[in-house]
């Protein structure tokens, strides 16, 4: 055997002797007649990487303790807080930059505000008290929390001012919008997100049974929580005594259709529930209608008025709408007492002018189209009153939120 090779065969016997040493876990003193580990490591021999099974080690330097890093989430800014009463001299100390720095938020939400009210074609309007953001930061305050974003309860007035907005959370904006689901049940209204809360079924299982048009008893049925089940609440306070043979209830005048409520008449307490019937109803996927807010309003409030007209009529008390020229002088005091006490007709002398408000706007918007015909028809105005009078008669609705069902198909 040669010189190398016996080399070899040495270095190949030495790494199995290691080997086996690691694995039965003898001490670090090397046996007799074998080579030392730092020889062992050192040998300038090609042939250890190719057959030993052994990773050599290898000595580095001590690792340094990693140093704690900083938390990358960014400091969320907030206002520092103040009652409406300290807002006012906190403002007259301060310039405007350092109201700017105390309040990010608020003046973030502000110039937000201005620069959406800029826009060309925005129909978000901004009040002259609000140009300034300490005229701003005084009307309203500091946001309570950083994701308080503003609100408007009217979501038919476009304009941003003094008592016409105020600070809300996310779910009050989400239950502010004018495409939400309303319902009417045991005398409360909530959108449908709030009575999946208030009566602890899931918001999905009512959504389901609401495009199913189940019936507002069918719905809550089989509800786990039922503290909102409460009385209902009359809509109109009860009138004051009138005079001894005068009528308490009169049709009082017509209120004129407001210009900033997309069509309704002011005053109109409700006009937020018909405008949600209205979009809900004329808006939906496949259906053309040229029906406009004044006939969806003619129509609802007609079905609702002849609903009325059906319980006045059960309670005796039909004279006293229709034929107050038959009474006598001395029955006037003992009709009148029992029309205060009858719910039915507080009802309809209250929605009363607001129907012939809705009418009248009605047959206006139909003589501005009969005006625009090559040939204008003198019966075009009463054949409106006529078609309005079949649409009460064969579809009655005299809830906005369930005027979808007569448009879906």
């Amino acid at each position: 055997m040669s010189t190398a090779r016996a080399c070899a065969h040495s270095n190949v016997v030495s790494l199995v002797a290691e080997r086996e040493r690691r694995f039965h876990g003898a001490e670090d003193a090397p046996r007799a007649g074998t080579k030392s580990k730092s020889e062992i490591i050192n040998i300038p021999n090609r042939i250890e990487d190719r057959l030993s099974p052994i990773v050599p080690e290898v000595r580095t330097s001590k690792a340094k303790p990693s140093k704690s890093r900083k938390s990358s989430t960014p400091k969320v800014p907030s206002d520092e807080q103040y009652s409406i009463e300290q807002i006012g001299a906190v403002i007259r100390e301060l310039s405007d930059k350092e109201l700017k720095a105390r309040f990010p938020v608020a003046w973030i939400k502000h110039d937000s505000l201005k620069r959406k009210t800029r826009k060309k074609h925005s129909w978000d309007q901004l009040h002259p008290a609000f140009a300034k953001f300490r005229n701003f930061l005084l009307h309203l305050g500091p946001t309570p929390h950083p994701d308080s974003t503003l609100e408007r309860p009217d979501i038919n007035n476009p304009v941003y001012g003094p008592g016409l907005c105020h600070w809300a959370n996310s779910k009050e904006q989400a239950n502010n919008r004018s495409t939400n689901v309303w319902i009417t049940w045991c005398g409360e209204r909530h959108t449908l997100a709030e009575w999946a809360d208030l009566s602890g079924i899931p918001y999905g299982t009512l959504k389901k049974r609401h495009q199913r048009r189940w019936t507002e008893a069918r719905m809550f049925a089989d509800a786990p929580v039922h503290h909102y089940r409460t009385a209902p609440a009359s809509l109109v306070p009860p009138p004051l005594p009138a005079a001894p043979g005068t009528y308490t209830y009169n049709v009082g005048p017509i209120p004129l259709m407001s210009t900033h409520a997309k069509g309704w008449p002011e005053g109109f307490v409700d006009h937020r529930q018909y405008e949600s019937g209205f979009i809900h109803a004329t808006r939906q996927k496949g259906v053309r209608t040229s029906m406009t807010r004044a006939h969806f309003g003619a129509w609802i409030a007609g079905s609702k008025l002849k609903a009325l007209q059906r319980q006045i009529d059960a309670a005796g008390l039909s004279g006293y709408v229709f034929h107050r020229a038959m009474i006598p002088a001395d029955g006037i005091a003992d009709i009148d007492r029992r029309a205060c006490a009858c719910p039915a007709i507080r009802e309809y002398y209250a929605l009363r002018p607001f129907y012939e408000s809705f009418v009248e706007a009605y047959l206006a918007e139909g003589e501005i189209i009969n005006s625009r015909r090559s040939d204008p028809s003198p019966f075009y105005g009463e054949g409106l009153c006529n078609g309005l009078r079949e649409l009460v008669k064969r579809k009655p609705c005299s809830s906005p939120d369930k005027a979808w069902n007569f448009f879906a198909k």
